[in-house]
């Protein structure tokens, strides 16, 4: 199974990919926490200040991982593309977002079987017309994903300037955007408004961010990619200018931050954060401190990685080469968890006991994918995976080469 922003396998381990599996291992582990905490309710058991300061810490986990696939894109694919690999990039990300539609999917048919939705609210689900608790950020990669080709394409004709104006474009035309009329009714229904929540807007009961927004913060992290590929250049001029984009990055969104700060009632924006209530309205306040988190999170990875031994630590980063796997049956597990009479000490103990068996079901799961094992579960599994992969690759193929031909790519690679 291919994770979420995760590197095509090429055996070559690298500090920066270390250092992004890093990343992505703490923010997976912020989004199951907060899904956890939210299940059992652990939060409300103890101070109000504490648990928005705990709530505020975990909201950063969803900006993070969008930031760092967009870092990703441009670190691995956007070199490929230009090596003329472009129909083997776009076939392998076009498989990646079938996996995550039909992991949605499956997380649908988990809560249809606990009896959360019914089944006509689970087809509209599956129609991205529907809303879930925990997983409807696999709808965004899903689309994201599939459009990831053409933003490569935009990002190397336009370069990281106009990437930029666009991304300031996106949020300065906040106002506009959250006066834009809601969905008509159908038959009485509001069917649609979920649907434009997802697209444009997080009025429409989606967790946010929508798609526009959260493409704008894959636009981010591709130039954060950019900073990340310049520092570990073995050219010094090329390091001074990936310091200089990192440098400015992170002023300006820390700049945007502190700017749309309420400095009033400072420790409300931090409630407001903390409850979601922003990342719903898709606040440019909650992408500016997430796009800040995300490059102070990178840049600290990059340090403490710089010098240790890549095989000694990557047992630790489960969570990131985990990332897809982790998500979503954990938050299968969620929906499947069953319903106790909440207090105190039982939150407490039903949110360490999912918190250990998700834990362990991702563990499991990177060893059944050791290529190598000689144990029969994990070679039977390798063989599934083998299959299902090529199923995937041969349903996506023709819409892969019609798509690299529309963006100018050959059908193969050089040879």
């Amino acid at each position: 199974m291919t994770e979420l922003g995760g590197a095509p396998n090429s055996g070559i381990i690298c500090n920066r990919i270390i250092a992004l599996d890093a990343c992505r291992s703490m923010a997976i582990a912020l989004a199951m926490l907060s899904h956890v905490f939210s299940k059992f309710e652990l939060l409300t058991f103890i101070d109000q200040n504490a648990a928005a300061a705990i709530g505020f810490a975990l909201q950063l986990a969803t900006p993070t991982f969008i930031i760092l696939f967009g870092s990703m894109i441009e670190i691995v694919y956007r070199p490929r593309i230009a090596r003329g690999y472009g129909y083997d990039v776009t076939n392998r990300l076009l498989m990646r977002a079938l996996q995550c539609y039909l992991l949605y999917v499956l997380s649908v048919c988990a809560l249809l079987t606990s009896g959360q939705v019914t089944i006509d609210y689970a087809l509209r689900c599956a129609l991205m017309m529907g809303v879930t608790p925990y997983t409807d950020i696999l709808k965004f990669y899903a689309v994201a994903l599939t459009l990831a080709p053409a933003l490569i394409v935009v990002r190397s004709k336009l370069g990281l300037p106009v990437v930029f104006i666009l991304i300031f474009a996106v949020h300065a035309a906040h106002p506009l955007i959250a006066s834009v009329p809601d969905a008509p009714a159908v038959f009485g229904h509001n069917y649609l408004l979920p649907l434009t929540g997802f697209l444009y807007s997080g009025r429409g009961g989606v967790g946010g961010p929508s798609l526009l927004h959260g493409i704008s913060l894959v636009a981010w992290g591709m130039a954060t990619g950019r900073g990340v590929s310049l520092l570990l250049s073995v050219c010094p001029s090329e390091r001074r200018q990936g310091v200089a984009l990192i440098a400015f990055m992170v002023v300006a969104s820390a700049g945007a931050a502190l700017a749309l700060w309420d400095w009033q009632t400072p420790f409300q924006t931090v409630r407001d954060l903390a409850d979601m209530s922003l990342r719903h309205a898709n606040n440019p306040l909650y992408f500016a401190v997430g796009a800040t988190a995300a490059l102070l999170c990178l840049a600290a990875c990059l340090r403490a990685f710089e010098a240790m031994n890549a095989n000694r630590i990557s047992g630790l980063l489960v969570f990131g080469r985990t990332s897809l796997f982790t998500f979503s049956f954990g938050n299968i597990l969620l929906y499947l968890a069953p319903h106790v009479e909440l207090a105190e000490m039982t939150s407490l103990a039903m949110s360490l006991l999912f918190i250990l068996l998700i834990t362990l079901q991702s563990v499991a799961f990177a060893k059944l994918q050791k290529v190598g094992s000689t144990s029969g579960i994990a070679l039977a599994f390798q063989t599934f995976h083998g299959v299902a992969s090529q199923a995937a690759s041969d349903i996506v193929a023709a819409a892969a080469r019609r798509y690299s031909f529309v963006l100018g790519w050959p059908r193969c690679g050089p040879t």
